[in-house]
């Protein structure tokens, strides 16, 4: 309690510089003092990844995993090889995802799922035929029709006589 009392004592003739006696604290410190509120930090809003959109992936999706199976039932060791090993389902997922902007050359699909040259020899083409024969034929389909105007009613309110109403007795 002691040392509490002697950290509010002082000794020399001013406390501050705000009350207009002539005494200022920026002679004493190199930098300006900021007495105010603490500044609330914005954090800048999170971009959410920019990808395909999310109703075109599952048939894509599909179509990789459909090209996936006859890659490994064509290949002589894909009795013994698990068809993940070709590609991984998290690579199939990242493909689905990725913009039909991003996958123009098969090197695109090499960088994207950062594989190796001996996999891009092997399947890079042939992948990338599947995802530009998708890329070009589906999103068409999946396109949202227009709206249809909404139907006109069957009576026409504007023209039908109106009733009185009805006085209670």
């Amino acid at each position: 309690m002691l040392i509490s009392l002697l950290a509010l004592h002082f000794t020399t003739d001013f406390c501050c510089d705000r009350h207009g006696n002539g005494f200022d604290l920026s002679k004493y410190v190199s930098s300006p003092v900021y007495a105010g509120p603490e500044p609330k930090v914005r954090k800048p809003p999170q971009r959410k990844p920019r990808g395909r959109p999310v109703k075109e992936r599952p048939p894509l999706h599909l179509l990789i995993r459909a090209w996936r199976a006859r890659i490994n039932q064509s290949d002589p060791l894909g009795a013994i090889c698990p068809p993940r090993w070709i590609l991984d389902d998290s690579k199939i997922k990242t493909l689905a995802a990725a913009l039909p902007s991003a996958i123009r050359i098969p090197s695109d699909i090499v960088d994207l799922l950062e594989s190796s040259t001996e996999w891009s020899n092997k399947y890079a083409a042939s992948l990338f035929d599947v995802i530009q024969l998708y890329n070009t034929s589906a999103p068409h389909l999946l396109k949202k029709r227009p709206r249809t105007p909404p139907r006109a009613p069957l009576v026409d309110k504007a023209n039908t006589p109106r009733h009185p109403k009805r006085k209670k007795v």
